[in-house]
């Protein structure tokens, strides 16, 4: 197609004003924040609508031409210049906030939407947009979705991926789909998490869900005065080991303070070796109880100064020199070279010393101005590129400085992305597996290669072919072998595990699924042997179901056939743990029991608290994103979980991710398997992030006679400055459940709201207890009751492995937070037509509800009946809001009569598919198992 025709064709889809073509003006975009590099897209448009962006790609599919989105071009890593030239889809005039849902606490936006922007739009209500890149008075929240960005607030408060909800995304066919939506948790695979720092190469985003939050109802912010680099990177992981979270803990050392001064003269005294910038925020009180801590740990490490701002003015300016830090640097340089990298906290001080020896060794001066609460590194190489070499000799330096961070344990990249710059050192922190896995991906989403080309893999990137799937068919003979096990297979078994190790038709019933026995058992004690094993397996088309503490194997579609439990029970123990990293990484077989209680001795947990965490493996919790009442305040497993390891249909091990709490360093491959019930691999170890265990808990029991006052009780709750750890909806035949078990006395037909509180210091806790339960007396509360101690922590053991009837049914209902009570309302009316027994318990904080179902009669047909009609309905009810109902747990019966998933739309289904034919293309793990019978 000629140009002067394909440019006509833009023309007719954006208007004139829409397209630029004059070489001189598109000069502008040839290069982002990283100008070391650049490439002329060969014509540029600027749409407003998705559907204008949905033809555009159109066009460019049919005409075989590359096309590239861009946002307000801040980016540091070269990932949106148009390098094969093509179209760049400069997204900057989809710039609208759409929707502000406060009740929900969401808004939506489109992707030109200014960063700042949305916090200032928010403000007059007393609410914010977390994340907060350095840049984020200039930069999208397209972009940043796309980089998954961080910014200062990282180490308390997390980077995009945990602000998202939900993603408008035109995929590289022209399709449009929405990913995700309004409420969690919605069904299928996080292709959320996945697009959420996939740097633009597997769809264009074009609108975003994302989280607010309230604004804390305290902020103190010190600057630590030290006279070595090493002291203040001492400090930093002294503080984090004395269990303190900070907002923010930033470093910047000498030249970066001799920068600063120059340009915008912040306050930071010129003499000293570096400065820490602290901020701690939250409750008053306990916002002032940790100031004293902090100042401690400043002390043991020889601070020489600590200035606590006064007011508003003063914190302002401190924090103006450290977002001035990289733009200062001309000051003392006409060219710098930022980098991007992550360490574990404990290796700073290691990795500014080797930062040093290799300036020596090049010749160039390195400022340092990093992100020191989470390792995220931003050495700026200062040089001159009119000095033939220096340029090659800064990127030379640069990647030493990338290859120490990466043999210290970290990562090639925190926030910046890999772009153009880095993606040929992928492979010092991938292996060709890896790369393969991704890659993969990457074709599922875009076959043709046209999106985004050249960035995030190697240069001239091919997998080995021997990496991918076998192309090869079982035989026949292997496809006929589960109908009788042979006898050499199970010895084949029996050489990768032991014979003792591989059990039959003795143990099988115990592994029964919805009423299906498999012929095998296995229970294999290393990653390798449980690559062996499914390698046998997919030469032999038997049919695996991964297997943890069988607590959540009631989840899913009856399987379409199993012939191998995998029982990972004996795949346990921890793989590494640095407490001061708070970082820990475990094989899949371990218990959340037995972790915790390795943990418990250094004062930290992971914030996982699902039904049976006794018995509950790790890989279990994670194949079905099993959560609980803590995910209030700390989320889920995907918001947990910083790296795992894989093993594939085929036996091929993989890696995902990085044991540092922040990285973006290729996809987000973790995302893909949490929540994927084992349909795409079995998860074999995993790294998380763990937190300090709150010195001090409490809870406020609330009694309500009605859900309408408990709602707006939890509305009171979530529009306050208040940091509550739980927010715990309990019908009345849930709460007299809970309460009898517990010896607590309940009056009928009361409805409980249970809204606890942990933090490091006493007085926090009692004080936003005495809050809520003002709240909670001007809805209309009944009652309230104070839980400590051992009742406390028995309370919350009960609503989390709720005494339900085994033979009933348990659902999992998702809903805006603004609509759980009628929900509630209309369940227990629906439940109460039919005569079934319903308790409600559920997270009424981010709009999760668990529904336990038993029959008041001895007539199994005509219970099941009811309980499908009653799921209909629910999701006819729920599915205008964007809400869903899926089934936990059921008789196999009921399963024939209804989709226990519930669908996903036609768009999804197809990507689902595609996903799941390019990971198992036989179909061996978990056959039928998940959505639409993936």
């Amino acid at each position: 197609m000629k140009k002067r025709r394909f440019v006509r064709e833009l023309v007719r889809i954006v208007g004139k004003d829409g397209v630029i073509a004059d070489p001189v003006e598109r000069r502008v975009y040839e290069t982002d924040g990283l100008t070391v590099f650049q490439a002329t897209p060969d014509v540029v448009v600027l749409p407003r609508t998705t559907e204008q962006v949905a033809r555009i790609v159109q066009v460019c599919v049919r005409e075989g031409v590359p096309f590239v989105a861009r946002g307000a071009g801040t980016g540091l890593s070269g990932g949106a210049l148009p390098l094969a030239g093509g179209v760049l889809i400069a997204l900057n005039r989809m710039d609208r906030i759409l929707e502000v849902d406060y009740p929900n606490l969401r808004a939506v936006v489109e992707p030109g939407v200014i960063n700042a922007r949305l916090s200032e739009a928010l403000a007059s209500r007393g609410y914010y947009y977390a994340p907060d890149p350095a840049s984020q008075t200039a930069c999208t929240i397209g972009g940043n979705v796309a980089e998954n960005s961080g910014g200062p607030r990282t180490p308390k408060y997390g980077v995009t991926t945990h602000h998202v909800l939900g993603l408008e995304v035109v995929l590289p066919d022209g399709e449009v789909v929405l990913f995700g939506g309004k409420v969690p948790d919605v069904p299928g695979y996080d292709f959320v998490g996945l697009l959420v720092g996939s740097e633009g190469t597997l769809g264009i985003v074009t609108k975003v869900i994302v989280r607010i939050l309230r604004k804390p109802e305290a902020v103190r912010t010190l600057m630590a005065v030290f006279e070595t680099v090493e002291d203040a990177s001492n400090a930093v992981s002294a503080i984090v080991a004395r269990g303190i979270i900070p907002v923010a803990i930033e470093m910047m050392d000498n030249l970066s303070i001799q920068a600063v001064e120059k340009g915008v003269a912040a306050g930071y005294p010129l003499d000293a070796g570096a400065v820490l910038l602290i901020e701690l925020d939250g409750p008053r009180e306990e916002v002032e109880a940790l100031v004293e801590p902090v100042l401690e740990v400043c002390r043991a490490w020889r601070v020489r100064e600590v200035r606590v701002a006064r007011d508003e003015e003063e914190r302002l300016r401190l924090w103006r020199g450290r977002k001035a830090a990289f733009a200062s640097m001309g000051q003392l340089s006409p060219d710098y070279y930022v980098q991007d990298a992550v360490i574990p906290r404990t290796r700073l001080p290691a990795i500014m010393k080797r930062i040093e020896e290799l300036s020596r060794q090049y010749g160039l001066r390195v400022a340092n101005v990093f992100h020191a609460g989470d390792g995220n590194l931003h050495p700026l190489i200062l040089f001159d590129a009119r000095r033939p070499g220096e340029l090659q000799k800064a990127e030379a330096l640069g990647a030493e400085i990338l290859r120490a961070c990466v043999e210290a344990g970290g990562s090639l990249t925190g926030e910046h992305g890999i772009g153009l710059e880095k993606r040929d050192y992928m492979p010092l922190m991938f292996r060709d597996e890896d790369l393969a896995a991704m890659q993969r991906v990457k074709r599922v989403f875009d076959p043709q290669g046209l999106l985004n080309p050249g960035k995030v893999f190697p240069r001239d990137y091919l997998p080995n072919p021997s990496l991918e799937p076998n192309p090869t068919p079982p035989s026949v003979d292997a496809i006929l072998e589960h109908l009788s096990i042979p006898d050499r297979l199970i010895a084949d078994l029996g050489h990768i595990i032991g014979p003792e190790r591989v059990g039959g038709s003795l143990e099988a019933p115990q592994y029964s699924v919805d009423g299906q026995t498999p012929r095998l058992i296995t229970w294999p004690r290393t990653v390798e042997e449980v690559s062996d094993i499914l390698a046998l397996a997919c030469r032999h088309d038997l049919k695996v179901v991964p297997w943890g503490g069988g607590t959540m194997i009631g989840l899913g579609r009856p399987p379409l056939r199993v012939d191998l439990a995998l029982d990972l029970s004996d795949l346990t123990g921890v793989v590494d743990y640095e407490p001061a990293d708070m970082t820990a990484s475990f094989r899949a077989g371990t218990t959340l029991q037995d972790a915790q209680a390795l943990l418990a001795a250094h004062g930290q947990f992971i914030p996982l608290d699902p039904p049976g965490a006794d018995r509950a493996t790790l890989g279990g919790i994670l194949a079905t994103a099993a959560s609980g009442p803590w995910r209030h305040r700390y989320g889920t497993p995907r918001d947990l979980v910083l790296a795992l390891r894989v093993v594939h249909a085929d036996g091929t091990v993989t890696r995902g991710g990085a044991k540092v709490v922040k990285n973006v360093a290729g996809y987000d491959m973790p995302k893909l398997y949490i929540g994927s019930l084992g349909t795409l691999g079995v998860i074999v170890e995993a790294t998380f992030r763990v937190y300090p265990r709150p010195a001090f808990e409490a809870t406020c029991l609330m009694a309500f006679d009605d859900v309408t006052a408990v709602q707006a009780t939890v509305a009171g709750v979530l529009d306050a400055p208040l940091v509550p750890t739980t927010v715990e909806l309990l019908n009345p035949t849930a709460m007299r459940a809970v309460a009898g078990s517990v010896g607590l006395p309940w009056p009928d037909g009361r409805y409980g709201l249970a809204v606890a509180f942990g933090s490091p210091c006493a007085p926090a806790v009692a004080a936003q207890v005495e809050r809520t339960r003002a709240i909670g007396r001007s809805a209309g509360a009944r009652s309230e009751a104070d839980l400590k101690g051992e009742l406390h922590d028995r309370f919350w053991q009960a609503v989390r492995d709720f005494p339900w009837d085994r033979g009933g049914v348990v659902l999992k209902v998702g809903v805006p937070i603004a609509e759980v009570g009628s929900t509630v309302t209309w369940a227990e009316e629906m439940a109460q037509g039919a005569n079934l027994r319903l308790g409600i318990v559920g997270e009424a904080g981010v709009g999760i509800l668990r529904l336990y179902v038993s029959a008041d009669t001895d007539d199994p047909t005509g219970f099941l009946l009811k309980v499908v009609a009653l799921i209909r309905s629910l999701r006819v009810r729920t599915l205008s809001s964007g809400g869903y109902v899926v089934v936990l747990a059921a008789p196999a019966e009921l399963k024939t009569h209804v989709d226990t998933w519930g669908g996903v739309s036609d768009e999804v289904l197809r990507l689902m598919s595609r996903l799941k034919k390019a990971f198992d293309p036989y179909s061996i793990l978990n056959p039928g198992r998940f959505v639409e019978g993936i």
